[in-house]
């Protein structure tokens, strides 16, 4: 996740996102995505940073992140003065907002 910290880190704004892969990621791969989504940022001069990191659960029923995403946002927090923020979707509240979205298209 890239934004920003406000106020002291009271006010987060997430800018972008950049996805790493669709599966537990490697040292190898997340030391290049790191470092990629760091110089994004420095290209950037809105002073925008690596704020944290966002997952899926592998499994449906699933609704608290793994080990891996925990330990990558440990990892990000050693690098960063704010405390990084961890989004995880819930997949099941995902598939019921597309069974609406998919109803409502098919009433109109």
């Amino acid at each position: 996740l890239i934004g920003t910290f406000k106020t002291g880190g009271a006010t987060l704004t997430i800018s972008d996102v950049l996805p790493v892969c669709h599966s537990h990621p490697t040292k190898p791969i997340l030391d290049m995505s790191l470092r990629l989504a760091e110089a994004y940022c420095v290209t950037n001069e809105d002073g925008e940073g690596i704020v944290g990191w966002y997952t899926a659960p592998e499994k449906q029923a699933d609704e608290l992140p793994g080990p891996v995403a925990l330990k990558i946002v440990s990892s990000i927090a050693n690098n960063t003065e704010n405390e990084p923020v961890l989004v995880s979707i819930i997949n099941k509240s995902l598939e019921n907002f597309l069974e609406e979205e998919k109803a409502s298209d098919l009433d109109q």
